[in-house]
């Protein structure tokens, strides 16, 4: 799914992450019930404004524009996950944002990836 997303960013304006997941799909079948989670999530991380407004929120001493297309791509994911409507406990949507940072981002990547959901995370959860 990080990998439609980031072909799609990439490609910039009019480019979409959905037709990217068929392209890999075509590559690599996968069974139909990832296939269907992959397309829930690729649809939920779709809507950019939302997730760069929450990622731009928490960094403290980072512009935005210093968040590498990675990076991007993964906390985009890993917000579409924390929001709950997927089904995915929050400590899971970071434990694979931060796996996912370890396959694809840079040596830094995990660490600042965490760094920013957990801030998010904490920013959204009711104070108990």
């Amino acid at each position: 799914m990080v990998q439609a997303l980031y072909a799609a960013d990439l490609k910039g304006e009019g480019a979409s992450a959905s037709d990217e997941l068929d392209n890999l799909i075509l590559l690599e079948p996968v069974e139909k019930e990832i296939e269907s989670y992959a397309r829930k999530l690729i649809q939920a991380a779709s809507s950019t404004d939302s997730a760069d407004r929450s990622i731009q929120s928490v960094l403290s001493s980072w512009t935005f524009d210093r968040v590498t297309p990675v990076e991007r791509c993964i906390l985009r994911v890993g917000l579409a996950e924390l929001e709950g409507s997927l089904g995915v406990p929050p400590i899971v949507a970071i434990d694979e944002a931060i796996r996912l940072a370890k396959e694809f981002g840079t040596k830094n990547s995990e660490k600042f990836i965490n760094g920013v959901l957990d801030a998010i995370f904490k920013k959204k959860k009711p104070a108990a």
